[in-house]
């Protein structure tokens, strides 16, 4: 077992896809270098600083609506016993869309608002989630099993009933 977990660290394969992962994120930071640079000849540098940290807040607070929206979703979708499939691509979506949003930039922030359109962000999301097969599955037994408990305690659980029917016989002896 120890053997097999070693050897996926060492595939070939997935070595390559971290590289490539590490040549888009530099391309990510060399692109963001060449607008700044590119926009301080015309902004000023300090005007283009603030304006590159002022277009993060906007962003994050969409974002986090956003999810806090599509967490209800999924919540919903778990109540009636139906796998949320879109609803966690939806989600890994908007997480790298804020993630991007947040680094400061101008190219990390337009793809971010791209990420944010819905076919988009369910295209990638659909990608990211593909890798996540077994800890989402995971996910939603736990939700599963948390709206039962949450279901079993709003109807009134059997052993809850019975302590509450000895308390009221006890007062009733005093």
């Amino acid at each position: 077992m120890r053997n097999e977990n070693l050897r996926a660290y060492f595939d070939e394969a997935r070595i390559l896809r971290l590289y490539f992962l590490e040549l888009l994120i530099a391309l990510l930071i060399i692109a963001d270098a060449f607008v700044f640079i590119m926009l301080s000849e015309y902004m000023g540098v300090f005007l283009l600083l603030a304006a590159a940290g002022v277009t993060a807040l906007p962003g994050i607070y969409i974002v986090y609506n956003s999810i806090r929206n599509t967490l209800g979703a999924v919540r919903a979708r778990v109540r009636v016993g139906r796998y949320p499939r879109l609803e966690y691509a939806g989600l890994a979506g908007l997480l790298l869309s804020g993630i991007l949003l947040v680094l400061p930039g101008f190219a990390s922030d337009a793809i971010g608002i791209l990420l944010y359109i819905l076919p988009i962000r369910l295209a990638v999301g659909l990608l990211i989630c593909s890798r996540l097969e077994t800890p989402l599955n995971e996910t939603y037994e736990h939700l599963k099993l948390e709206e039962y408990a949450e279901l079993s305690t709003e109807a009134g659980s059997p052993t809850s009933e019975l302590q509450n029917n000895d308390e009221t016989l006890t007062q009733e002896r005093s």
